[in-house]
């Protein structure tokens, strides 16, 4: 009986230090699978913040090519504007020759006519001074013959 007593003690024992073995294990065992979910979040989250990351580096690369699309029309426009500025200034200059060359015929008809007008006046004054030098003649020579009836009739 002193045996089956030791060996049920030693099997308590036994029993006991399986337990906390077990424990133990279990213990180890738990604390192994919580570090394995930490790591496997932190994975996940790794993944997730690396797509993140891909999705801004897409969106930043699109942006960039965005970006470079608008300086290139931004580019082709400030020539076209320099074209166009450059051809608007070589139609208005044709423009102003055209007004000149149009001002200038202007010019030289109201000058043609002004010239014209000059000479008309020069002629009627010279026809008018004619007149009066005329009318001066026919005076006197009116004069001389009224003193000539005058005296005609005096010697009549």
């Amino acid at each position: 009986q002193v045996l089956v007593r030791e060996l049920k003690q030693e099997l308590a024992r036994s029993r006991e230090t399986s337990a906390a073995e077990a424990k133990r294990h279990g213990e180890a065992v738990q604390s192994y699978l919580d570090r394995l979910q930490r790591c496997e979040d932190q994975v996940e989250f790794e993944r997730s913040r690396a797509s993140r990351h891909r999705r801004v580096e897409e969106q930043l690369a699109a942006r960039d090519a965005e970006i470079k699309d608008l300086q290139r029309e931004r580019d082709q426009l400030r020539e076209e504007s320099a074209t166009l500025r450059a051809t608007g200034m070589a139609v208005v200059a044709d423009i102003g020759k055209d007004r000149v060359a149009e001002l200038q015929h202007m010019q030289a008809g109201l000058l043609n006519k002004y010239h014209r007008a000059v000479e008309e006046s020069q002629v009627r004054q010279s026809a008018e001074e004619e007149l009066r030098a005329k009318l001066v003649a026919a005076r006197a020579a009116g004069e001389r013959l009224w003193e000539e009836r005058v005296s005609l009739q005096k010697r009549s």
